[in-house]
């Protein structure tokens, strides 16, 4: 089972079947790793039945996405300050901008003017940009972390990252891709790295595996213009046993040939 979406591992896992069904659905915490399986993770070449343990609203995805709706109603705590402050400041600037309208019956002066002069207040005053400025910076702070696969738990941790001293990652697909690469070739005497090269991409290239799959870019990569026209027919894979190839042409020469790998 292919987990990324889930775990971020790149490499499948193996998976094996409970011994019985509805007593591992009755007792699902107690499964195994290695028997259950994610919503939203990707089965390979094999066939497997899977029963349904947890309501779509349970699964692990619904999570995720009810820890994103979650982190962006959550604030931070300058919004709470804000929040306070406005409770106390609006009414106060409502009051002031009434009395000021009033101040006609105190100055002589015509409505207009103290009308004009208590909206003036009004404007200067308003709450608005206090009120909208920080939910919106944190919003947008989430957002963007968001979208560079980042998940902020809301605006508190938000703001503390401008404080913090050191911190911890997850190494597969945070610092790393999670894929794996071939690194070293080491051929047998009498055979050259490049012909060996152009034998595993022509075997490989007809499996699903993922190690099949670093081996065939990996090699394209290395042979470039150096890649021998190798050619792999009827080629089997064998789940478990790796590739078993029966012929391959080379340069118009046949070759038998027959390899396992587990």
């Amino acid at each position: 089972m292919n987990q990324a979406p889930v775990t971020g591992e790149r490499v499948p896992v193996d998976k094996a079947p409970v011994q019985d069904g509805k007593t591992a659905i009755a007792a699902f915490d107690r499964v195994a790793t290695s028997s259950g399986v994610f919503a939203g993770t990707i089965n390979g070449s094999g066939a497997m039945d899977v029963m349904v343990a947890r309501l779509a609203s349970q699964s692990t995805m619904a999570r995720v996405v009810q820890m994103v709706a979650q982190a962006e109603a959550q604030r931070s705590p300058t919004q709470q300050f804000t929040d306070k402050f406005e409770r106390i400041f609006v009414p106060v600037a409502l009051a002031l901008v009434g009395q000021l309208m009033l101040a006609f019956f105190v100055v002589d002066e015509p409505f207009s003017a103290s009308f004009y002069r208590a909206m003036a207040v009004l404007v200067a005053a308003s709450p608005c940009a206090l009120a909208i400025s920080v939910p919106s910076a944190v919003l947008s702070g989430v957002a963007r972390a968001g979208r560079s696969g980042v998940l902020v738990k809301g605006g508190g941790p938000l703001e503390n990252l401008g404080s913090l001293n050191s911190i911890a990652f997850d190494k597969t697909g945070t610092l790393t891709e999670g894929r794996p690469r071939l690194t070293d070739v080491v051929a047998a005497s009498g055979v050259n790295e490049a012909e060996l090269l152009s034998v595993v991409v022509a075997v490989e290239s007809h499996s699903d595996h993922p190690l099949a799959s670093a081996l065939v870019d990996c090699g394209r990569e290395r042979l470039a213009a150096n890649r021998e026209n190798v050619r792999a027919d009827d080629v089997r894979g064998i789940t478990g046993r790796g590739g078993r190839q029966q012929s391959m042409a080379k340069q118009s020469t046949s070759l038998n040939l027959c390899c396992s790998a587990s």
